[in-house]
């Protein structure tokens, strides 16, 4: 029951695709929400699409507080009372940042550091430091990203998680092998998904391969979806109507049973693949976290390209 609660949580938290803040104007985002992993979420600030939030119990965002543009959130740190960490910076450790500060630029701050006042820090790195800013004019807004922006960012962010092996369920309890990989074709908006699984039974005696090669223009997509599927099997994907021209999918099944279940088998590969009224093709993280993130990604993206 309390796994499924934090799973409604988590999806609640998806699902706000339209919030915004006047604090990172021409972004959107989400409300962030605190100790989510825990008995007592609280609801937190705005966080944009772009930003990345790492998948933690500590982490906290304030309220009032504001993440934009590419900014980066990691460890335990608090972003507090009004701050707006946005454009490159970063905030690791247990570091606080709170009044009004804003952070942006290439600013970093990491360890027990504490960034209060009112002011603005662009640049430079912070380690354990107590720092109290002084009142500053704010500098103008980081700008939204272009899509070649943020389909460059996806494909680095997906490609550090390319391959690993998982455990899965049923009959093939043993483990998938996974080879993914994501690229773009005539421009930032013609996304191409690209698969190699192999799945070995727990006695060995049967094998199951599929390849598989989706190409989604992200002007038709109709919807992103997070799906969960099994205890280490977290997809992002994406939904567009049936183009059968654009996809190429391959099956292969290696048996040493004679009479071997050709529905399982069907089913299985529905499970990754759905042709009906339209296609699904998901993009594989390790954990829900990362799925998140690549999921905000692919949104922006489609947003970027209508």
């Amino acid at each position: 029951m309390k796994s499924l609660m934090m799973f409604i949580l988590g999806m609640s938290t998806l699902n706000a695709y339209s919030a915004t803040s006047e604090k990172c104007p021409g972004e959107e985002g989400y409300y962030y929400t605190n100790y989510r992993h825990t008995n007592n979420p609280t609801a937190g600030g705005f966080v944009s699409y772009s930003a990345t939030i790492q998948d933690s119990s500590t982490i906290v965002i304030g309220k009032l507080a504001n993440v934009c543009g590419n900014a980066i959130i990691l460890n335990s740190a608090n972003i507090g009372g009004t701050a707006i960490v946005r454009g490159d910076a970063e905030v690791s450790g247990s570091s606080i940042i709170t009044g009004s500060v804003i952070l942006e630029g290439s600013v970093k701050v990491g360890g027990k550091s504490v960034i209060k006042g009112i002011g603005t820090l662009d640049s430079g790195e912070y380690n354990d430091t107590i720092k109290t800013l002084a009142d500053a004019q704010p500098s103008t807004p980081t700008p939204a990203l272009s899509a070649l922006e943020i389909a460059t960012k996806l494909q680095n962010y997906v490609g550090k998680y390319a391959s690993r092996f998982s455990p899965d369920t049923g009959n093939y309890e043993s483990g998938d092998q996974l080879e993914q990989s994501i690229r773009f074709s005539n421009g930032p908006c013609r996304l191409i998904i690209n698969k190699n699984r192999t799945s070995l039974s727990k006695n060995s005696s049967s094998v199951f391969y599929l390849t598989s090669s989706i190409t989604f223009n992200m002007s038709d997509a109709e919807q992103i979806l997070n799906r969960v599927y099994g205890p280490s099997l977290v997809t992002s994907n994406i939904q567009v109507p049936n183009y059968e021209n654009l996809s190429s999918v391959s099956v292969k099944q290696k048996t040493n049973y004679a009479d071997y279940n050709e529905t399982y088998y069907k089913w299985r590969f529905a499970r990754y693949m759905i042709y009906n009224d339209s296609t699904v093709e998901s993009i594989e993280a390790p954990n829900e976290g990362h799925a998140k993130n690549i999921q905000e990604l692919l949104v922006q993206l489609m947003k970027a390209c209508n």
